[in-house]
């Protein structure tokens, strides 16, 4: 059993066995909640106790409980429906998923922990390298993949075409 770090964040921290399976996942020792949750559920209390007045004055005590339940989970629904929908509009836009398969055909981007491709910082030039599993650096910008040579170079690999899918990147770096 050993720990690392998957994904360069330094609050997101997987404990994986030796077969890279997590076991457990640790998001750091951020206590409190911030402005933006207060008021969010804040808001929330009020539209359950605006919701549970008008339903109690129709449906009498039933109408008090369930009147603030469903004003209470209502908002946090629309919220996470409307997160969910710009994430999925962002991610056919810059790239589902995040890298393409590698050039040997047999490494795939999935979700951190379970994805084929390891991430590097590389502090001389300020970028992250993806290497896959077969041991090609990779690097991303924008929509294009690049694939890293020995010298630091850049050669065309992959561009993101929003809404199609990964294609064969044709222009020059």
């Amino acid at each position: 059993m050993k720990m690392r770090n998957s994904n360069l964040r330094r609050h997101t921290l997987y404990m994986v066995d030796s077969r890279n399976r997590v076991l457990s996942q640790s998001i750091g020792s951020r206590s409190g909640v911030t402005l933006v949750e207060l008021l969010l559920v804040a808001a929330c209390f009020v539209c359950g106790v605006v919701i549970a007045l008008r339903a109690g004055d129709t449906y009498g005590v039933l109408g008090y409980f369930g009147g603030f339940a469903l004003g209470f989970v209502a908002p946090f629904a629309v919220v996470a429906a409307i997160g969910l929908t710009v994430a999925y509009l962002i991610g056919a836009l810059t790239g589902i998923p995040e890298y393409p398969v590698c050039a040997a055909g047999k490494c795939h981007s999935r979700d951190a922990p379970n994805s084929d491709y390891r991430y590097e910082w590389d502090e001389a030039e300020n970028r992250l390298i993806a290497r896959c599993q077969c041991g090609t650096p990779y690097v991303k910008r924008g929509r294009r993949f690049f694939r890293l040579g020995e010298e630091g170079s850049l050669t065309p690999y992959m561009i993101w075409k929003p809404l199609r899918g990964w294609f064969t990147d044709d222009k020059p770096a």
